[in-house]
């Protein structure tokens, strides 16, 4: 999907939609995307986004292997409680991003990178919430961290092969913590 000029290409309709394709589905600078389909959209192949991704209704669901790419011009706008992305996602780039993640029933939880010191136009970050103890993956603490989540963590993986420092800014919020339970 690459148009001459701009367009807006809509993911809608009353039915769950399926996208499965052989190799990796790239949308062009020019044709930004409406998710706008209540009853959600799978994505069974990898597909790459360098426009605009307007969330507005609907789950985006992407099964393991399988992740969603943001180039480095491509930006996420209105992710929600009820439209995100469950699975895994790719921003490449140096710049400010928010990923629209989490899972049904869970409001939305996403992590955010900023303040970038180094890396460049191909640097590369995953990121991914996870409803599972983080416990499940080490007990082993590094210094200084004395509390961690029983209920869920969020996966981020520098993807890229250059190492800048960034900030991460994590969510949550009622749903996500058990109503702030002894459990979270």
């Amino acid at each position: 999907f690459n148009p001459a000029t701009a367009g807006m290409l809509h993911l809608n309709g009353m039915a769950p939609q399926t996208i499965t394709n052989n190799g990796i589905l790239s949308f062009g600078s020019n044709q930004a995307i409406n998710i706008n389909n209540y009853t959600g959209i799978q994505l069974n192949s990898p597909v790459t986004f360098n426009s605009t991704v307007n969330f507005t209704a609907g789950i985006v669901t992407v099964p393991d292997p399988v992740k969603i790419t943001f180039s480095a011009a491509a930006t996420a706008a209105g992710a929600s409680g009820t439209c995100f992305v469950d699975g895994k996602v790719e921003k490449i780039g140096n710049t400010a991003f928010s990923f629209p993640i989490s899972k049904p029933g869970f409001g939305l939880v996403p992590v955010g990178l900023n303040n970038f010191t180094g890396g460049s136009a191909t640097t590369a970050f995953t990121a991914e919430y996870r409803r599972q103890s983080a416990n499940s993956l080490s007990t082993n603490l590094a210094p200084g961290i004395h509390h961690v989540s029983n209920l869920d963590h969020w996966t981020i993986e520098n993807s890229g092969t250059d190492m800048p420092v960034v900030d991460v800014t994590l969510s949550w919020n009622a749903f996500t913590s058990n109503n702030g339970s002894v459990s979270f």
